[in-house]
């Protein structure tokens, strides 16, 4: 009865060890995401007293995985979304009740992202439509880092895109395209050849 019990102890302990093992390499991959500097916390958005509409999360792992199911005649996109480390999606309904949570929601996010050196590139103020593209370029200045696009539309929606990676700048409106992001398949950089 006490090998039993031992046994029964010593496998429990095991298991306790390998979930906190597991949930402490979770909680690093999370941490390691946050210090990318094209990540934008979304906590902000927790003020809406709402839970999104949508949500997406594809890590690292999976847009490689995603990558693969892009046909072989645009390897230029497969290879494109298989180096990204993150894309995130949230969708809001607007009501009446909402409307002003967003627009501080989003205006907050403007200061914090003009303070840590993010580019708004694109601004759009259409009657109801309200769209935003920030970019974070690398130190260097010859990649971006993180996309952020804040979409208020006419059809009562709200998204909040973000996309972590090495992006070449010539790359921006293809990755709009294939995410169907309002606003960032508009934006068209071409790469100037240096002499």
């Amino acid at each position: 009865m006490t090998i039993i019990i031992a046994s029964l102890l010593l496998g429990g302990a095991t298991i306790a060890a390998n979930a906190q093992d597991k949930n402490a390499k979770g909680t690093d991959k999370e941490a390691a995401l946050r210090s990318q500097p094209g990540y934008v916390d979304f906590s902000m958005l927790d003020k809406m007293g709402q839970d999104a509409k949508v949500e997406v999360n594809l890590r690292d792992p999976m847009l490689g995985l995603v990558g693969k199911f892009i046909s072989d005649e645009d390897e230029e996109l497969r290879d494109l979304i298989s180096s990204l480390k993150l894309v995130r999606v949230r969708v809001y309904e607007i009501t009446p009740t909402t409307v002003e949570r967003l627009l501080a929601a989003g205006s907050e996010t403007a200061t914090r992202l003009d303070k840590d050196g993010w580019e708004r590139i694109v601004r759009v103020r259409d009657g109801e439509e309200h769209v935003d593209v920030y970019f974070k370029p690398s130190s260097n200045a010859e990649w971006i880092e993180g996309v952020l696009v804040i979409a208020l539309g006419d059809d009562n929606e709200a998204a909040f895109v973000n996309i972590v990676g090495t992006i070449r700048p010539e790359d921006v409106a293809k990755l709009g395209e294939h995410f169907d992001v309002n606003g960032m398949d508009k934006v068209h950089i071409e790469k100037k050849i240096k002499n």
